[in-house]
């Protein structure tokens, strides 16, 4: 850990907080930051517990941030649908009770939200623009809905910023469950070839969010790796360049059975924050340094 880069409730006058450090994004963000000379704190939920005004107000006061990146929520999706108290806490309440507090005080807020707030209705081949009509079809769809809504209200200056399958070297994510189902012997696994998403680089959406917030123009932005790829695609790219020989035989989303309704076509064009300069690498590039971070990348 850098000495600009503290964790907990140790570090004062840091000028960025972000919210969920210890998650994969919050990890990256606060890497991203300290890199750059900046101080950075990430307390854990012990030190900062959105769903308690008085904490998120002792957070504030200890640590006096010139910048708020609220990244802490409840992503389970299927866990949010079948606990709904849950994920409204977290997600719109803590939203609530940060937001309320970053406006009081002035602080620009930077909300990370997701494709979710969409239904996934358009066409192969469209995607979603910033001011598209929200439709959430789940839990977490409308609970991260009403955490923008909070924070569009109470702070002036804000970002919003929505991204899509955000994933990292470290966690169990997408990409760590397809290399553990080769590891574990698999040659022949089913991939959901009827849904479209962008998977997303932590470390590139970190540096994505960091540039939109220095440019300190205010709104809704969407931000993923360029392209965009089935879960089927995706899975594809992991084994070819990781190496593994894995066969993906492309199936239905029908076919699993989940508590939680995602999008179909979760795709979201980049339009605002690219007419800024911000754009992230493609999914595939994104996809092959984050294989190389965890040492796992065979081909080129």
């Amino acid at each position: 850990m850098s000495e600009q880069h503290q964790s907990g409730a140790s570090l004062h006058h840091a000028r960025v907080l972000v919210t969920g450090g210890q998650g994969q994004l919050g990890r990256a963000l606060a890497q991203f930051y300290a890199a750059g000379g900046d101080t950075v704190a990430e307390p854990g939920r012990a030190a900062l517990d959105v769903t308690e005004p008085l904490s998120v107000r002792a957070a504030l006061d200890r640590v006096a941030p010139a910048l708020i990146i609220h990244a802490a929520a409840a992503t389970d999706v299927d866990r949010c649908e079948r606990e709904p108290r849950w994920a409204a806490a977290l997600n719109a309440e803590g939203t609530r009770n940060l937001a309320l507090l970053a406006g009081e005080r002035d602080i620009p807020l930077v909300y990370v939200s997701t494709n979710y707030i969409f239904d996934g209705h358009k066409p192969r081949g469209e995607g979603y623009a910033e001011d598209d009509p929200a439709a959430p079809l789940s839990v977490y769809g409308r609970t991260k809905l009403a955490g923008e809504e909070a924070v569009r209200q109470l702070v002036p200056r804000h970002a919003i910023v929505r991204t899509a399958q955000v994933y990292a070297a470290q966690g169990r994510k997408f990409v760590q469950t397809m290399l553990g189902l080769a590891d574990a012997g698999k040659t022949t696994i089913g991939g959901v070839a009827d849904q479209w998403g962008q998977p997303t680089y932590a470390t590139d959406l970190a540096a994505g969010i960091a540039a939109l917030a220095d440019i300190n123009t205010w709104g809704t932005y969407h931000l993923t790796n360029a392209g965009s790829c089935t879960w089927a695609e995706w899975a594809i790219e992991i084994f070819r360049l990781s190496g593994r020989a894995v066969t993906v035989e492309p199936i239905p989303a029908a076919t699993f059975k989940r508590d939680a309704t995602p999008p179909a076509n979760g795709v979201l064009l980049n339009r605002h924050a690219a007419a800024l300069g911000v754009a992230l690498p493609d999914w595939r590039d994104g996809l092959r340094r984050c294989l190389a971070e965890m040492g796992e990348l065979r081909a080129e």
